[in-house]
């Protein structure tokens, strides 16, 4: 393995890292229209150390165990409620899948792959299909669907996500009780609390 490292040229290592920088920054890009459609101000360093932290576990640890639980710990310590925690994952949810069909629309566009046999199997053999062409086609289909204009798009399928997030996730009752006794992050200090 060290050999095979040590073959890869240093622009592709450095092509590598500017581009995992700039999917952080697009990501970031993410939790600010969240909180944009929230009407909810947060700093640029929270909105960044939140959205880092977020992606990062997601990335490493799934959904489980991942940027949600760390979303929801963080952004509860800011003042955020349960309700709108919800929202903003949600809202996250929706922009990032926004950005994949988009990626993948204009990817399958510009260069389709060709479809291996494990696939071309089970597509009918009267339907001409070989690349990912049509599936570029559809992803953006999707996409410019979803695009706002007068009366639909966008905003009132975010509205469609928060009211089935007012459905399934209640206020927590003045009534109930929390026993849970505050954690202490890390962020506390790095964010000056």
């Amino acid at each position: 393995m060290t050999e095979a490292l040590a073959e890869v040229r240093a622009w592709r290592i450095a092509a590598a890292v500017a581009l995992t920088c700039l999917n952080y920054l697009v990501l970031i890009g993410y939790d600010a229209i969240a909180l944009y459609y929230l009407e909810h101000s947060l700093s640029a360093r929270r909105t960044a150390f939140g959205s880092i932290v977020g992606y990062a576990f997601s990335h490493n640890f799934g959904w489980i165990a991942g940027g949600s639980a760390v979303r929801f710990r963080l952004y509860s310590q800011w003042g955020f409620s349960a309700m709108e925690i919800a929202k903003l994952i949600a809202t996250l949810t929706l922009t990032f899948w926004v950005g994949v069909f988009t990626l993948a629309g204009v990817a399958f566009l510009v260069d389709p792959l060709k479809l291996p046999p494990t696939i071309l199997d089970h597509i009918p053999r009267w339907l001409p299909i070989t690349t990912a062409f049509p599936l570029g086609i559809a992803s953006l289909v999707i996409i410019t669907s979803i695009h706002p204009a007068e009366g639909s798009g966008v905003g009132h399928l975010r509205d469609a996500v928060f009211a089935i997030v007012d459905v399934v996730v209640d206020e927590p009752q003045p009534s109930r009780e929390c026993t849970a006794r505050p954690m202490h992050w890390p962020s506390d200090e790095l964010l000056g609390r």
